[in-house]
């Protein structure tokens, strides 16, 4: 089943030949790793907002509203490259359920609006929280690009897929960077800060950790996490950074609102290797 699934993602992404860099999708079976735990400072609207979409996207309701936040502006710098956008993963959701959901988006820096949540909105990230160093683990990728690599020349294309068109596929969250090469090489494998391993929650944060997988290698180099929990939940999100010729890409998968009896984890070189793809046939 699983096979199947990734061979029509491969056809929804109009990727018909392998290119090289980019691995091939690869088989089923879940990635394993040893523990590491890390927090971050997260974006609670974030994470509540991927709730949201998918509890309206699920309600039964033949009709749904448009989402009053695609109405937040984009706090980058002048007109991003379009190039981007189509870089991206095409959303697969049914048309009736898109309406309610944030379109993708470039942001081209510098960032104008720290506080803005046009980025994070269209991410997913985790309720962990710890040091400000965590947060590129926890909350994703764009929050390192916008605190540390604020500059003209970086661009970052960011999108969301609550609810994929096929049923076993878990949700989905996707960012892809572009900027000059040095910037690429410090977002593409950063060590694991040793604060980031095991976090006590604070009043109002959970706690939790980072936990590095093992996965076959993509592109010029990969990486692969999961964001862990204590107690009743076990694991928020799985997530794969590639670090490819002109851009770095991050695919992040949160558990909480994939299909029952999916698992994320095991989805995730499979999609990312397919994300790869279409982004290196995109931007080449």
């Amino acid at each position: 089943m699983r096979r199947t699934a990734a061979t029509a993602l491969v056809l929804l992404a109009a990727i018909t030949v392998a290119i090289a860099g980019c691995a091939s999708p690869r088989s089923g079976n879940p990635a394993s790793g040893a523990p590491a735990t890390s927090g971050a400072r997260p974006s609670e609207s974030a994470f509540a907002t991927i709730f949201h979409v998918s509890a309206n996207a699920n309600s039964g309701s033949g009709a749904v509203a448009v989402n009053p936040e695609s109405a937040i502006p984009d706090p980058g710098t002048g007109a991003g490259d379009p190039r981007l956008t189509q870089a991206l993963l095409p959303q697969s959701a049914a048309a009736r359920y898109r309406i309610a959901w944030l379109p993708p988006a470039v942001v081209a820096m510098p960032d104008r609006d720290r506080g803005s949540l046009f980025i994070p909105l269209r991410q997913t990230a985790d309720p962990v929280a710890g040091p400000p160093e965590c947060a590129e683990w926890t909350a994703g990728l764009w929050s390192e690009v916008v605190t540390s690599f604020d500059v003209p020349g970086v661009q970052l294309a960011v999108d969301q897929e609550p609810r994929p068109a096929h049923a076993d596929w878990p949700a989905y969250s996707e960012a892809i960077v572009t900027g000059p090469a040095q910037v690429l090489d410090s977002l593409a494998d950063p060590p694991l800060p040793a604060d980031c391993r095991s976090i006590a929650g604070q009043p109002g944060t959970y706690s939790g950790g980072v936990r590095p997988l093992t996965a076959a290698r993509l592109g010029q180099g990969s990486r692969a996490f999961e964001v862990t929990g204590t107690g009743k939940v076990q694991v928020w999100v799985a997530a794969e950074v590639v670090r490819e010729p002109g851009f770095v890409l991050e695919v992040r998968m949160p558990f909480q609102v994939s299909p029952p009896g999916s698992d994320p984890a095991a989805w995730l070189g499979d999609i990312t290797a397919v994300a790869c793809q279409r982004a290196e046939m995109t931007l080449r």
